[in-house]
């Protein structure tokens, strides 16, 4: 057979170079955290990789490369390590820096080499026997290497699992901590890295259903391998992000210390490991070895509430607990335990919820015809989005469906003639 490139493997092959372009691009980067940059790079690189070795199977290039399939069966190892790293990275509060045990999480890819000695140590015309075999008995040399990538290929997949589901929970787990912390989420809450992670995961599936189930539902060409031209149009969006958003990529979502005192990342070791939204008993548990007790709790929340009606603080749109904290002279990791066990809530939705009660205010006025978004930066909010969701998660209502529910409530109770 003949190699042959055809329209299939030729977006391989450019999904391939626009990679190694985005990765120089990523490294070569001024501003935001090296550290993350690299590591998309690296992941972008690894990406391009995988397309370049599927170019060659597609083309038929391989037969004369036949060595390359080492590379080509133990790279998927990198994919769940970069991945996290990536994420741990860009979720990290005290800063991330490459150590020694961040190289542990390679030791897998180290490991796929070693399973791999039977392939490598086939010759050049045993290797074009295995790249060809159709099912046919092999020689015993060949039956192990095959063997080899059949266990490196299963241990890769288990491992991207694993990779994945961590991965996942870190950026929950930071979700729920910037709740804690900030009365704001825009550009802080890396929606970017959300839908990257949903990517993923689709390729992921793409990838099972090709390994398992190509041949035994009996797949049409065309659908095997389609994971492949999804990693294209991931990494074609990921160059796409870079230029319309380049914020995300320089790393300009991680907020700096707002208060004289600690700085975010060492006021909130203790709120890190523990998310919010917790019930009662939830909350109990996790400040039984708090010194803060329950009556002296209740004292402080009073001195808060007073604290938020007089100086109205929620109507800066970028407060934070270490700010809020400061104002009240009291250790924000008190004032976070106070707001969870008598608000029952995080941060996040304290303030919310006195912004929209603010902006209940506004809409119900007599000169309420103020428009919405003007509403919603007069009540502490950043964004339009931001307040309609906050707003309907409070109330039920969408803000103009609040104003004309509020407008007949006022109607209905005016004199007639």
């Amino acid at each position: 057979m003949q190699p042959e490139i055809d329209l299939y493997s030729a977006i391989m092959l450019l999904g391939a170079v626009q990679g190694m372009f985005l990765a120089l691009a990523l490294i070569n980067a001024k501003s935001g955290l090296p550290v993350a940059h690299r590591l998309l790079a690296m992941l972008t690189l690894t990406f391009s990789i995988d397309l370049w070795m599927a170019f060659l199977h597609q083309s038929g290039y391989i037969t004369s490369y036949p060595r390359l399939l080492v590379i080509d069966t133990n790279i998927d190892f990198l994919f769940g390590p970069l991945t996290y790293l990536y994420v741990t990275a860009l979720t990290a509060r005290s800063g991330f820096r490459f150590t020694l045990r961040q190289w542990r999480h390679f030791l897998p890819f180290l490991f796929g080499f070693a399973i791999l000695i039977p392939l490598m140590l086939l010759d050049p015309q045993q290797l074009q026997n295995l790249l060809n075999s159709q099912g046919e008995p092999q020689e015993s040399d060949i039956l192990w290497a095959a063997f080899a990538m059949i266990l490196v290929g299963v241990l890769s997949i288990l491992q991207m699992a694993l990779y994945l589901g961590l991965s996942i929970k870190r950026l929950l787990q930071h979700q729920n901590t910037i709740e804690d912390q900030f009365s704001f989420l825009e550009r802080i809450n890396l929606a970017w890295l959300r839908n990257l992670l949903l990517a993923l995961v689709v390729l992921y599936l793409f990838y099972l259903a090709d390994v398992f189930l190509a041949d035994l539902l009996a797949f049409p060409e065309e659908v095997i391998g389609i994971h492949f031209l999804m990693i294209v149009l991931v990494i074609y969006s990921m160059g796409y992000m870079g230029l319309r958003q380049p914020a995300i990529f320089t790393q300009q979502d991680r907020p700096e210390p707002q208060t004289d005192s600690q700085s975010i990342d060492a006021q909130t070791n203790q709120t890190d490991a523990n998310l919010n939204h917790t019930a009662p008993s939830e909350s109990q548990t996790k400040y039984q070895r708090s010194a803060l007790d329950s009556e002296t709790s209740q004292l402080l929340y009073k001195e808060l509430q007073n604290h938020m009606d007089e100086q109205r603080t929620f109507l800066d749109s970028k407060l934070t607990l270490p700010q809020l904290a400061a104002q009240l002279s009291i250790s924000p990791n008190y004032l976070s335990q106070v707001i969870n066990e008598q608000a029952e809530c995080n941060f996040f939705d304290f303030i919310n919820r006195y912004r929209v009660e603010e902006a209940q205010r506004h809409l119900t006025a007599v000169s309420g015809q103020m428009n919405i978004l003007g509403i919603a930066l007069d009540a502490g909010f950043n964004s339009k989005s931001a307040f309609y969701t906050a707003f309907k998660r409070h109330t039920g209502q969408t803000p103009s469906e609040y104003r004309k529910s509020a407008a007949k409530q006022t109607d209905s109770r005016q004199p007639t003639d």
